[in-house]
């Protein structure tokens, strides 16, 4: 089974590169239950972890510059945030 998996994950999709693959296979074979059903879920984990860490340092990145600029803004009077445009 898992080497069906394999099969469509990196060869066939080239959704996880080998090295990656055999990691995540190392992993799941750690955790109790079954290895396979286990790794048919590791590509989804994978790209949904990416997804979130990208949008979280996204949202962190805008929050801090958004903040700074609130308060550097603060400071200066209507006039002088005209004149910076």
């Amino acid at each position: 089974m898992i080497a069906y998996i394999r099969r469509m994950a990196v060869e066939k999709k080239h959704w996880l590169d080998p090295e990656t693959f055999k990691t995540g296979v190392a992993l799941c074979q750690v955790i109790p239950g079954a290895a396979a059903a286990q790794t048919i879920r590791l590509p989804v984990h994978l790209s949904a972890g990416l997804i979130a860490a990208s949008l979280a340092l996204t949202l962190a990145a805008g929050g801090l510059a958004s903040y700074f600029m609130a308060r550097r803004m603060a400071k200066m009077k209507p006039a002088d945030i005209l004149r910076q445009l």
